[in-house]
């Protein structure tokens, strides 16, 4: 929230009377589901951006909980990121940022339990 903060304040500088609140919804992805599906479930309108995980836009879509991006150009974004964003062919959903995750492990343990 510190970075989005961050890059709010500038555009409540820049746009008069505008003031943009940001739930997190919790400190976990699933609290944060389950806080959007509540809200939304419930109509409640006072959210007017959503920021999901990747896995998410196609729950919100069946749902009817996004908009139709018909005619936003997606070349900017890698097309990974633009399919994950595409449900039964219309865009629901834009990209904000990626993530990565990676996974270590030690190779002599591995080895020793003969994983390949």
């Amino acid at each position: 929230p510190d970075v989005w903060r961050k890059a709010l304040d500038q555009y409540e500088a820049k746009t008069p009377g505008v003031k943009v609140v940001i739930e997190t919804g919790g400190n976990t992805s699933e609290m944060q589901a389950q806080y959007l599906n509540t809200v939304m479930s419930a109509k409640d309108s006072s959210l007017d951006v959503l920021m999901l995980d990747v896995i998410r836009p196609a729950q919100f879509a069946t749902a009817g909980w996004t908009s139709d991006f018909a005619g936003k150009d997606m070349s900017a974004y890698l097309p990974t990121y633009a399919e994950a964003n595409t449900v039964d062919g219309k865009i629901v959903a834009l990209p904000a940022f990626a993530d990565s995750m990676f996974l270590y492990y030690r190779k002599d343990l591995l080895d020793k339990y003969g994983i390949k």
